[in-house]
């Protein structure tokens, strides 16, 4: 009989461990989604301005360079 409860007390300690690690999962699943939004909105952002300095660059007749 002990160990019959023993062994229910460790499957209740593992199915606990599985929420907890799901949770984490989820955790990191959403953070992975921020920064991606992240580096997404960066991105347009860096585009925009390199399209922006080659507008300023070519009225200043600066050669572009593909080594910068």
């Amino acid at each position: 009989m002990g160990c019959y409860n023993s062994s229910e007390r460790r499957i209740y300690e593992l199915e606990q461990q599985i929420k907890n690690f799901k949770f984490q999962v989820y955790d990191l699943n959403e953070r992975v989604r921020q920064l991606e939004n992240t580096v997404e909105r960066h991105s347009r952002r860096l585009n925009r301005l390199n399209q922006r300095l080659r507008t300023v660059e070519n009225r200043l007749n600066i050669p572009f360079s593909e080594d910068e």
